[in-house]
This record gives structure tokens, sequence and C-alpha cells, in this order.
């Protein structure tokens, strides 16, 4: 088992719940002329978020860009130029702009964006692609800062620089100071360690929240009724969920809610008393089977004391945006469950 150790109040700069807030409030960082980036993306799509990259390079600034491998190849490019007018290929001739992209298929999903601020190092995580339909999605973003920045940042540029046989020692040092990245080379998911830790290992935290964008996966949802049935306040607010979860969940009497309206709440994070981790999809497939069979690289922020709380209170509210809350029994009698996640 890896030995975590929690991010303190002063690791975490600040939590953004919202997409387009999100959004918004990246690019107007990137716009800031003070530091080098390194960006990881699945999408390059966002016509605000490429013309302040652009304009940062131009600016003289260094910029790396760790992107999926299908950005460069057939329909993805294609789908890029018609998007915004400018592709991955062209961005590398703004100015200092450098395009690497995984042969080992590092990952499937943008995560993280990483900037050398001039207070040290600066860490934006997030499951937020840059992608047209983001004003529709509820998400939180993390900025960080101190040791756990530098190690956010450290796991990307070992990717940009060697892949994933480079990354095996930033990923356990990250580990040691609250940021957990699965490891699929290794077959560690250090993620899913540490979400299990608190579904398990917290018999003095009374209460267990859970918030997720998804749950297919029958030893989270075991484990979920377990500390249900050993008398702790268990509260579960999903947006999608397999139809066995769900049934599993309804039968235990497990309070739980099938979250859905106009916004759709793209969330992660789960909280035992004033401990909690927010992350990318972590309660999903990816709890299921191997690192190296996982659908994306995950990343995860432990929290504690201060920051946990105010982790909490961001999730609880980006998760409450959504206009219906079915209670789980009541989704399952109606089949109002999707036939896949």
């Amino acid at each position: 088992m890896t030995s975590f150790a929690p991010l303190a109040a002063r690791d975490v700069r600040g939590m953004i719940c919202g997409g387009r807030e999100a959004m918004t409030a990246l690019t107007a960082r990137v716009g800031a002329a003070d530091s080098n980036m390194l960006f990881e993306l699945f999408q390059l799509n966002d016509a605000e978020l490429l013309t302040a990259m652009r304009s940062a390079t131009r600016a003289g600034r260094r910029l790396d860009v760790l992107a999926d491998a299908r950005l460069s190849v057939g329909g993805a490019q294609a789908a890029i130029d018609g998007a915004v007018g400018a592709s991955a290929g062209q961005l590398r001739t703004y100015g200092e702009a450098h395009l690497t992209h995984s042969g080992e298929e590092y990952f499937q999903h943008g995560k993280s964006y990483h900037f050398a601020g001039p207070r040290g190092p600066e860490a934006w995580l997030t499951n937020l692609a840059p992608i047209p339909d983001t004003a529709n999605r509820t998400e939180i973003s993390m900025v960080l800062g101190g040791d756990a920045a530098a190690a956010a940042q450290l796991v990307t540029r070992d990717a940009v620089n060697g892949g994933l046989r480079r990354g095996a020692a930033s990923i356990d040092a990250a580990a040691g100071v609250g940021v957990l990245v699965n490891d699929p080379l290794r077959d560690r998911r250090v993620l899913s360690e540490g979400v299990f830790e608190l579904l398990h290992d917290q018999p003095a935290a009374r209460d267990l929240l859970v918030i997720t964008k998804g749950l297919e996966d029958p030893a989270s949802t075991s484990a979920i009724i377990d500390a249900h049935r050993a008398g702790r306040d268990v509260r579960v607010l999903v947006r999608d969920i397999a139809a066995a979860d769900a049934q599993r969940l309804a039968g235990a009497q497990v309070p739980a809610w099938v979250v859905s309206g106009g916004l759709k709440p793209r969330i992660n994070a789960i909280f035992a008393g004033e401990r909690g981790i927010v992350g990318t999809a972590f309660l999903w497939r990816n709890m299921v089977g191997s690192a190296a069979e996982a659908t994306s690289r995950d990343v995860g922020v432990l929290l504690d004391g201060a920051a946990g709380a105010s982790a909490r209170s961001a999730a609880l509210t980006a998760a409450r945006s959504g206009q219906v809350h079915t209670p789980i029994g009541e989704a399952v009698a109606r089949g109002h469950l999707p036939e896949h996640i």
C-alpha cells in the first residue's frame, strides 16, 4: 500500500466550480505574461485558449504541450482544424511551442495544466477538456502550489521527456505529497488505493460522502454498502450508474441519488470526515481490472483539515447545481438508468 500524505490548506491556492468559469480562469492565467507552461491536452479546440497560448509564445514564453496521440492523426486533426481554424501542428509555429504526444497512449483525457509561476510551482488540476460544451458542465478545478504543484509538474515533465518509464519515481514522490497518479506501466492503481483507504480505513470518520460522475465498479459499491451497514452516515450523489450497482445500493437502502438536469456534473470526490480526495474518474471503470487497462491516467489530490472542508463544500455546491436529484430506489423502479456508462 502506498504511503499518502494529505495536502495542507497552504498547498491549495483555490478551487473553481463550473465549466465555463474554469475555462475563463485558465485562459486568463495562460495570458498572464509571467511564466512558462506545460500543458496536458486531450482536445485542442477552444478558440480563446488557443489564442492565449499563441500570444504567450509570441511573448517569448516557453510552452510545452503533452497531447493525446490522436491529436496528430486523421479525423481528430481535421476536427481541430474545422473547430478553430488552427491545429496542433500549426501550434508548433507559434514561437517556442513544442508539441509532444505519447506513443505509449499515456492518457485519453486532458488532466492537468502546469505553470512555473513567479511565486514558485503552480498546477491546475482538472478533468476539464477544452471542448465546445464546456459551459454545460459542472467541474471542479483545483489550483495547487508548493510541493504538490512541483510534484504534479514533475510527473508530466517526465512523461514529456521520456514517457512512462521515466515517470515511476516521480509518481512515487507525488504520492508522498498528496498527489495521486495511477501508474499503468507498473500496474499500480495509486489513486484507487487512496480511495479505498478512505472507504475502508477511516472508522473514526462517521460520515462518508461520495460524489461521482459515474459508478460502475462492484468493489467500490461493496465498500460503500459495507460502510453503510457499519453505521456510517453515507450519502452518494452520482450522475451515471450501472444498473447492477444501482440495484445493489437500492437493495441495501444506501442513501443515494441520481443527479441530472441542465448542468451535467462531472465531479469525482470522496470525503471521510475532514479528509477527502478530489480527482478524475476514480469510481468508474478505472477502478476495475488493472491500471494498464485503465481508460486514462487518473489524477487525484488527497486533502485534510481546512483544505478537505473547503473541497467538500465546493463539491457539494457543484453537485447541487443539477436540476433533478432522483432517489436511487425510484430511479431503479422507473428504469431511469443508462444502458451503459
